[in-house]
Protein backbone atom coordinates (compact mmCIF):
# COMPACT_ATOMS: atom_id res chain seq x y z
CA UNK A 1 0.00 0.00 0.00
CA UNK A 2 1.22 3.10 -0.93
CA UNK A 3 1.21 6.19 1.63
CA UNK A 4 -0.38 9.30 0.23
CA UNK A 5 0.48 12.95 1.37
CA UNK A 6 -3.17 14.42 -0.29
CA UNK A 7 -6.29 12.63 0.18
CA UNK A 8 -8.41 12.99 -2.61
CA UNK A 9 -10.30 16.29 -1.16
CA UNK A 10 -6.69 17.62 -0.85
CA UNK A 11 -5.94 16.99 -4.37
CA UNK A 12 -9.51 18.55 -5.57
CA UNK A 13 -8.44 21.17 -3.59
CA UNK A 14 -5.23 21.99 -4.64
CA UNK A 15 -6.19 21.62 -8.70
CA UNK A 16 -9.28 24.45 -7.93
CA UNK A 17 -6.63 26.99 -6.64
CA UNK A 18 -3.97 26.09 -9.44
CA UNK A 19 -7.23 26.66 -12.01
CA UNK A 20 -8.13 30.34 -10.36
CA UNK A 21 -4.45 31.10 -10.29
CA UNK A 22 -4.11 30.74 -13.75
CA UNK A 23 -7.46 32.60 -15.20
CA UNK A 24 -6.62 35.30 -12.90
CA UNK A 25 -3.19 35.77 -14.16
CA UNK A 26 -4.46 35.12 -17.32
CA UNK A 27 -6.19 38.88 -17.18
CA UNK A 28 -3.74 40.29 -15.18
CA UNK A 29 -5.66 39.81 -11.88
CA UNK A 30 -3.83 38.78 -8.33
CA UNK A 31 -4.27 35.75 -6.22
CA UNK A 32 -3.21 36.94 -2.72
CA UNK A 33 -3.83 34.39 0.06
CA UNK A 34 -3.82 36.18 3.27
CA UNK A 35 -1.36 35.11 6.01
CA UNK A 36 -2.75 34.19 9.13
CA UNK A 37 -6.22 33.05 7.57
CA UNK A 38 -8.44 34.98 10.42
CA UNK A 39 -11.68 34.92 8.28
CA UNK A 40 -11.48 31.67 6.30
CA UNK A 41 -10.66 32.99 3.06
CA UNK A 42 -8.65 30.63 0.92
CA UNK A 43 -8.14 32.80 -1.77
CA UNK A 44 -8.55 36.22 -3.13
CA UNK A 45 -8.74 37.85 -6.63
CA UNK A 46 -7.69 41.60 -7.02
CA UNK A 47 -7.69 43.80 -10.12
CA UNK A 48 -6.12 46.90 -10.51
CA UNK A 49 -7.44 50.59 -12.00
CA UNK A 50 -8.38 53.46 -9.32
CA UNK A 51 -10.87 51.14 -7.07
CA UNK A 52 -8.82 47.77 -6.71
CA UNK A 53 -12.02 45.49 -7.54
CA UNK A 54 -11.18 42.57 -5.04
CA UNK A 55 -12.98 39.24 -4.45
CA UNK A 56 -12.62 36.70 -1.64
CA UNK A 57 -13.18 33.29 -1.92
CA UNK A 58 -14.68 30.95 1.26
Amino acid sequence: MVDVLLTSSDQKEAMSKVYVNALAARVGYLTPVPEPDRDSIDLGIQAGGPRHPALDLH
